[in-house]
């Protein structure tokens, strides 16, 4: 390849690339599981303030406190909700900064440069790189 002039080169079409990332799935590394309601839920439960609070509850309800029971469970019920809310917000930040901070490459698609997302390059893409630029995962010269 001719480094000085990457322009001669037509690099892969959008078919080529949209079959490459089919049969080789994205170029980016397995992301971690994500967590459901329920495996978060028990997450929660498992907290030790959580046992304090209902076995403060129990202990009312056998001591005939009955309201101070039911008032200890609600309060136990409306930590639970908004803690769940506030995990799942911020996971969701993290992957919306994830895919922000993601690097991203100048290619030559199609006869034209082209800047996409790192996860998005695919074997024999051609990759422009230039004086301070990040360079994805799996670019290698050849």
């Amino acid at each position: 390849m001719n480094q000085t002039s990457p322009n001669k080169y037509s690099g892969l079409t959008e078919f080529e690339v949209r079959q490459k990332q089919f049969v080789g799935g994205y170029n980016e590394l397995p992301a971690s599981s994500f967590r459901n309601f329920l495996k978060v839920l028990v997450e929660i439960v498992c907290e030790p303030m959580v046992y304090l609070l209902l076995g403060c509850a129990i202990i009312y309800l056998f001591l005939g406190n009955s309201t101070e029971s039911i008032s200890l469970v609600g309060f136990l019920i409306l930590i639970l909700v908004i803690t769940i809310s506030q995990e799942f917000k911020a996971e969701n930040a993290l992957k919306a900064l994830k895919d922000l901070t993601s690097p991203r490459a100048l290619v030559i698609r199609g006869g034209k440069r082209k800047r996409v997302a790192g996860r998005e390059l695919v074997t024999n893409d051609i990759v422009i790189i230039n004086e301070g630029d990040r360079i994805p995962a799996a670019v290698m010269r050849p």
